[in-house]
C-alpha cells in the first residue's frame, strides 16, 4: 500500500512539472492563433476586428474575449479594404505604407505586417 501511495506521489509531483512547463507554448499557441485568425480578417478597432461588406457586419471577433490576446499597432482604429479578387484597395485604406500588427498575451507577443494592398507577412 505504501508502495502504491509512493508511486502516485511521484507520479503527481512529475504531471504537475510537465503542466507548468507548456504554459508557455499554449501562449505562443494562442498569440499565433489570434494572428493567423487576424490575417483573414479585415477592419479592426482596439482587439475588435469586424469583416463587413458594403456596410454589413458579416463577422465580428473579440480577440481579447475570445483567445485572450490584446491587438497593438500604431493606429487606434485601421482599415484594410479588399475588392472581390483579393487584392486590397489602396483607395479606401487608413493606411498608405506596411503597418506592424502586435499580438501580445502576458509579456509574449508575434508581429504581422500589413502592407496596403493586402499582404501579410508573418514572420
Amino acid at each position: 500500500m505504501i508502495e502504491i501511495v509512493i508511486v502516485m506521489v511521484i507520479g503527481i509531483a512529475l504531471a504537475s512539472v510537465a503542466v507548468s512547463a507548456f504554459a508557455p507554448a499554449q501562449r505562443l499557441y494562442s498569440i499565433s492563433s489570434a494572428r493567423e485568425s487576424f490575417a483573414a480578417l479585415q477592419n479592426f478597432s482596439t482587439d475588435v476586428v469586424q469583416i463587413t461588406r458594403d456596410g454589413t457586419v458579416l463577422e465580428t471577433v473579440n480577440f481579447r474575449e475570445s483567445m485572450n490576446v490584446d491587438l497593438k499597432s500604431g493606429f487606434t482604429t485601421m482599415q484594410l479594404c479588399m475588392n472581390s479578387r483579393g487584392y486590397g484597395e489602396v483607395s479606401c485604406n487608413s493606411f498608405s505604407s506596411g503597418t506592424d500588427i502586435y499580438f501580445i498575451m502576458n509579456g509574449d507577443y508575434k508581429r504581422m505586417r500589413v502592407f496596403p494592398l493586402g499582404q501579410m507577412i508573418l514572420p
